[in-house]
């Protein structure tokens, strides 16, 4: 499956790191770029990655989702619009280490929030009365439990917003022999092209 990716420098520097010494790359904790904020919603999709992509061969314990694009809206990430300090990562990765889920959707698990069934207004507003009305752990239950809905793909749009326009991808890991071609931004003016703003 072709992917891409933008990547900060300290990440495609680790990932350069773990190649050079004849590794996959992993992202864990250590790489000090999850915000810790997030953890809890990482560790969710992680559980899921395990679940549904049924792979032989895992990281340790400590791995945490790598993500990549698969379609920014029908366009694909303009190389042009890259910031000094970031990298555009492509990769050619076999669909077995992919988890496809809806970056929209993706947001309710990031902010702990109830992912209604449908974008119609007044379904949500349904569901969320019936939520509402739940004693706490079964609260948290349908919250966790309709999550689930972020790997539903397809296009759909309703009053409360439109998803399956951009769809990112997740993998446990990435081999070297992936990568299929790194742009770099045009450094102009001698800048240093590793120097922070």
């Amino acid at each position: 499956m072709k992917l891409y990716s933008v990547q900060d420098v300290k990440g495609y520097i680790d990932m350069m790191n773990a190649f050079k010494q004849g590794k996959d790359y992993v992202f864990t904790l250590e790489n000090k770029i999850c915000d810790e904020d997030f953890l809890s919603a990482y560790k969710w999709l992680r559980g899921k990655m395990i679940k549904k992509l049924s792979l032989l061969k895992l990281p340790d314990e400590g791995w945490l989702p790598i993500w990549f694009w698969k379609d920014f809206g029908g366009n694909k990430y303009d190389a042009s619009e890259l910031c000094k300090g970031n990298i555009l990562l492509e990769v050619d990765i076999p669909d077995k280490y992919v988890l496809l889920s809806d970056f929209d959707a993706w947001h309710y698990v990031l902010n702990h929030f109830y992912l209604p069934s449908s974008l119609d207004e007044k379904t949500f507003l349904k569901e969320d009365d019936k939520i509402d009305k739940m004693n706490e752990a079964c609260k948290e239950n349908a919250i966790i439990n309709s999550w689930d809905r972020i790997f539903d793909i397809s296009k759909r749009s309703g009053e409360m917003g439109t998803f399956g326009v951009f769809i990112q991808a997740t993998v446990p890991f990435l081999k070297e022999t992936w990568i299929k071609n790194v742009t770099f931004p045009k450094v102009t003016n001698n800048e240093d092209y590793l120097e922070e703003d």
